[in-house]
């Protein structure tokens, strides 16, 4: 129950949108350039979230899923996916997060993304990074049908038990020229990460 005066001049200094049981968000959410900052808690989120503001946008205690996975089509050749996250500015963190069966979780374009305690499963792609900075830590990717982590560009940085699952079938990280990925100890115990080139 809102009480109050609403007008066309009412601005929010702060938004929140938190979910009762079951809730879902879907559809397409922009964010612009002047929005305030954003939080997103608990929801099953099906739509496509554009983040072009400079203002922080905060996720938490979601599950990404995609909305046509019951009829999901294969892609044409030439054809790019649409990712559930784009980060193009601002500051973007991800807390407690589930990313599942999803053509393209996330792309950072720009800004910078902190992802902390998710899970990444069943995607056809993870994360593409081409520009901006990411950091990932205690995040856990599974059974990527394409790879894990994308890096065209940017600087990404691993860390604090973070670890990349796969078979011999897929690429979990793939680095190009130009582009820098660190992963800061501690790495979980039993598990190494491969370096692309002599660079240490």
């Amino acid at each position: 129950d809102i009480s109050g005066n609403w007008s066309a001049q009412t601005t929010a200094s702060e938004i929140w949108l938190v979910a009762g049981p079951g809730a879902t968000l879907s559809g397409v959410l922009k964010i612009d350039d002047g929005a305030p900052p954003i939080h997103i808690k608990g929801f099953e989120i099906t739509a496509h979230i554009d983040v072009e503001a400079l203002a922080p946008l905060e996720i938490a205690d979601c599950k990404f899923r995609d909305a046509s996975s019951s009829s999901r089509r294969l892609l044409e050749e030439d054809e790019e996916a649409v990712p559930a996250l784009i980060v193009r500015n601002g500051r973007t963190m991800i807390t407690n997060s589930d990313f599942e069966g999803l053509e393209r979780a996330i792309h950072v374009q720009g800004g910078s993304l902190a992802i902390a305690d998710s899970t990444f499963r069943r995607n056809r792609n993870s994360i593409y990074v081409t520009n901006g900075s990411t950091i990932i830590a205690n995040t856990t990717f599974t059974a990527s049908q394409g790879t894990a982590l994308h890096v065209i560009g940017g600087d990404v940085m691993l860390k604090d038990q973070t670890v990349l699952l796969g078979d011999n079938q897929q690429t979990n990280l793939n680095i190009s020229d130009g582009a820098r990925v660190r992963y800061e100890l501690p790495a979980p115990l039993g598990r190494y990460a491969f370096i692309q080139d002599s660079s240490g």
